[in-house]
């Protein structure tokens, strides 16, 4: 188990493409990622956060075009691109092949970091799967020694953030050309939805 202080090491990145499960601060609450890329890394994320769960985790990608890189239909992705680049979580379809992210639904929840050391990890790591890091029924971890107490048997590497209480991501879906807010979180979306949507 190794616990970086920043998100800028670059022992991240090759734990990442070795298929690696970390605990890391991202735009919203600690999650945990591995590489949305390698099968093996989501079906271990998948296990390690509960096993028998059907609830797809969210992708975070440094731009549009690692998002269609991994199978997410450029049609949509067009359609929802200025939420995406607010860093608001989309569900948009995704090609079959890659099922074993969303447990054969082909759909999945997406969002663009646009700044920070997180999308510079991406830039290098390519697309991460993340899902909130807590125990089922419970709200997300909120320090990193809470990470390592619950799930040092489990997690190759921590990254400490400090302590962090936002609200989960935004979650929308789109619907036959209008939005439908699926979760209220860290960015609100009435705004937008008012005049896009009137």
């Amino acid at each position: 188990m190794k616990i970086f202080n920043n998100l800028t090491d670059p022992i991240i990145v090759e734990l990442f493409n070795d298929g690696k499960i970390g605990i890391i601060p991202t735009d919203t609450v600690y999650g945990f990622a591995c590489q949305a890329n390698n099968k093996d890394a989501v079906n271990l994320l998948y296990q390690t956060k509960r096993r028998g769960q059907t609830k797809p985790g969210t992708i975070i990608a440094a731009n549009i075009t690692q998002l269609i890189s991994l199978g997410f239909i450029e049609a949509e992705i067009e359609k929802s691109k200025n939420l995406l680049n607010i860093g608001v979580s989309v569900i948009i379809n995704i090609e079959a092949e890659k099922s074993y992210l969303n447990f054969g639904i082909n759909s999945q929840a997406a969002r663009i970091i646009t700044e920070g050391d997180l999308h510079n990890l991406l830039k290098k790591t390519g697309p991460l799967l993340t899902s909130s890091a807590n125990k089922p029924g419970q709200d997300p971890i909120t320090t990193i020694e809470q990470g390592v107490n619950l799930f040092e048997k489990n997690i190759a590497f921590f990254v400490d953030g400090g302590e962090i209480n936002n609200s989960p991501s935004t979650i929308v879906r789109m619907n036959h050309g209008r939005l439908d807010i699926i979760r209220n979180g860290s960015i609100d979306v009435s705004g937008f939805l008012k005049q896009n949507l009137s």
